[in-house]
């Protein structure tokens, strides 16, 4: 299972999302979705050097979703709006 997981995770990374089989189809190989992998995303941002800017405010959007999802946590939450 390790080595499975792995090896999935390595293609996100580099290829972006491949999708399990339809239930009824011939092949029982995933196919590849219309996402790019995180390696190519992220490449604009290496050759600039802002790659940690960039994580840092998508983990800032994310917290900012996730706060409109729940108001309750949003008063917890340390932002500035």
């Amino acid at each position: 299972m390790l080595a499975a997981s792995s090896t999935r995770a390595n293609a996100f990374i580099m290829d972006g999302i491949y999708l399990p089989p339809v239930a009824n189809a011939k092949s029982a190989s995933y196919r590849k979705g219309k996402s790019l992998g995180m390696h190519q995303i992220l490449k604009p941002f290496d050759q600039k050097n802002e790659v940690n800017e960039f994580l840092g405010y998508v983990a800032a959007k994310r917290m900012q979703f996730i706060a409109k999802r729940k108001p309750k946590l949003d008063k917890t939450l340390p932002m500035d709006q």
